[in-house]
């Protein structure tokens, strides 16, 4: 609190008092709201990712996704790129292929000889 804040608190001045303690614009707290949390208002969620991207996308993929999206928005605040490099991320991952529908579709890993059926410890 700066000093004339203190001073109105204190009640050397009452009439503006309800400045200090009076309810808060809702803009302060939305910016308050922000700093508290981990996520702010431009980050995507699995949650909050748009219907259209959902659409195109198997559930496997949205967190891949979101993280290549917010990672990219972190470092540079441009939408656009993040979504570009989210769009890549998917399509360069060797688990999901694009289906003739051209939606991403879950390819399941392939048992061989690079990846053995795990052995149980039974």
């Amino acid at each position: 609190m700066d000093a004339n804040a203190i001073k109105k608190f204190q009640g050397e001045n009452p009439q503006d008092l309800s400045e200090v303690s009076g309810p808060q614009s809702p803009e302060r707290l939305d910016n308050q709201a922000d700093e508290n949390s981990n996520v702010t208002s431009q980050q995507m969620t699995v949650e909050n990712v748009s219907e259209d991207i959902k659409n195109q996308l198997p559930p496997e993929a949205l967190p891949l996704f979101v993280t290549a999206f917010n990672s990219i928005y972190d470092q540079n605040g441009d939408r656009e790129a993040a979504m570009a490099v989210a769009w890549q991320t998917i399509e360069h991952n060797e688990n999901f292929e694009k289906g003739a529908d051209g939606k991403w579709q879950f390819r399941p890993i392939e048992q061989g000889l690079n990846n053995p059926i795990p052995t149980s410890a039974a």
